[in-house]
């Protein structure tokens, strides 16, 4: 509870009114001195207290160049000492204990129990595409996706001591038909403007896609492609259409198809939302 001067007041108010005059008209020099260093030493003491209690329930995460203050209007201490091994900015503290809470769960114990963070992050999906409005609707899913990868990287750092197999993004074996076709960038040159623009080369080619995550895919293919060589999917999730531009990384044969692997480049909000969707099995 915060104390203040308002509250010492109202005590010294109990005081007999006779008994304050008393000591008025009996006052000596040293009486006076001795209750001046009383009332200095309770205000001295309530500063105490109150610098005390603000500071036990606060706390300060650096979070870049963002510094957090823990109180109840944010994140409480104990969620943010579970949660500080994230590394989260400071509105992703708040957004993650507020989807947490919402389902009537503990936040630490859902933090650490990955089934009751999925369905948590799935009903916030389902929220936000039942209330959000249009034109605002994928960026706020995206940003719940962005700190679901978040979590879901950390928690992979925390089960590994080799820094090399952790993946920044989560990747999952699938087999989903769809077709690439090249693209190849071109400048072209209108007056004294300069532009790129990308322009598709040969027909479309059937692959099959083996795994994916939100940076980039493997796919089977009858024919092999250069490394270096840029390529546009399109594919169908859930019945959504779906096009990636990316670039071809490396190519492996197996039993006689060629497994390529690319890196994405370029992609919708939407795009990138159905994905991720995928992935974590929303």
């Amino acid at each position: 509870m915060w104390i203040n001067l308002s509250n010492t007041i109202s005590l010294l108010n109990l005081i007999p009114l006779q008994s304050l005059n008393q000591f008025k008209m009996e006052s000596k020099p040293a009486n006076t001195a001795i209750f001046v260093f009383l009332l200095a030493g309770i205000i001295a003491v309530i500063v105490i207290l109150n610098v005390s209690k603000k500071f036990k329930d606060s706390a300060i995460f650096n979070g870049g160049a963002v510094d957090i203050k823990l109180n109840k209007t944010t994140v409480s201490h104990a969620f943010y000492e579970a949660a500080k091994k994230y590394g989260l900015k400071k509105t992703e503290f708040a957004t993650l204990e507020r989807i947490l809470k919402s389902g009537e769960m503990d936040p630490v114990k859902a933090l650490n129990n990955e089934n009751d963070l999925d369905y948590q992050f799935k009903r916030e999906l389902q929220k936000i595409e039942r209330n959000s409005k249009e034109d605002n609707t994928e960026n706020e899913k995206a940003a719940i996706f962005s700190l679901r990868n978040t979590l879901d990287y950390f928690s992979s750092a925390s089960r590994t001591s080799n820094s090399k197999a952790i993946r920044i993004f989560r990747r999952k074996n699938i087999n989903i038909e769809g077709t690439y076709v090249l693209v190849q960038s071109e400048t072209q040159t209108v007056g004294r403007k300069t532009t790129k623009k990308l322009v598709i080369k040969g027909d479309k080619v059937p692959c099959t896609i083996v795994n994916i995550s939100l940076g980039g895919c493997a796919f089977k293919a009858s024919k092999s492609e250069k490394a270096g060589t840029m390529i546009r999917f399109n594919f169908s999730v859930h019945r959504e259409s779906v096009a990636v531009l990316g670039q071809v990384l490396r190519i492996n044969v197996e039993r006689g198809n060629a497994i390529i692997h690319v890196k994405f480049l370029k992609m919708s909000k939407k795009t990138e939302n159905i994905i991720n969707s995928l992935i974590f099995d929303y």
